[in-house]
């Protein structure tokens, strides 16, 4: 028999993600809940790492485009900034975001990639990061 298909879910460690509720419902739903280290998702976050800078260049083009030279009332800028938002993220690759997976060190796992960015200082002992939890996790 196949086992239970499980799904992964990766948060930055703000505190309004811990609602008992929504734990349960998740568990319920077999999706694991992996939270990021507090104040590192400019690391660790793959769409931080790679997928947001470029989606914000790809959103102030198009929005620039849309606008310039139009004098807008509230309404047009609203659909004008829903548009831009969704031509911007049409545009990134889905190749892309699995980079920013392994860019991030996420998947595969990598705790070497945390490790070695340039953000982080004074830390030693690289083989002793605790990562065998996210792999197996991972790897389910």
């Amino acid at each position: 028999q196949k086992p239970e298909a499980r799904a992964l879910l990766i948060l930055d460690n703000h505190t309004s993600r811990a609602e008992l509720e929504a734990l349960d419902l998740l568990e319920k739903h077999s999706i694991d809940l992996i939270f990021l280290p507090a104040h590192s998702t400019s690391i660790t976050q793959p769409l931080d790492v790679v997928i947001f800078g470029k989606f914000k260049n790809l959103l102030d083009q198009i929005l620039h485009d849309l606008t310039t030279h139009k004098k807008l009332g509230q309404d047009e800028f609203r659909s004008s900034l829903i548009l831009a938002v969704l031509t911007s993220w049409e545009r990134i690759p889905s190749i892309k975001v699995r980079e920013s997976f392994e860019a991030a060190g996420v998947h595969p796992v990598d705790p070497k990639k945390f490790i070695n960015n340039h953000l982080v200082r004074d830390v030693e002992n690289v083989e002793k990061v605790p990562s065998c939890e996210l792999r197996e996790l991972v790897e389910k």
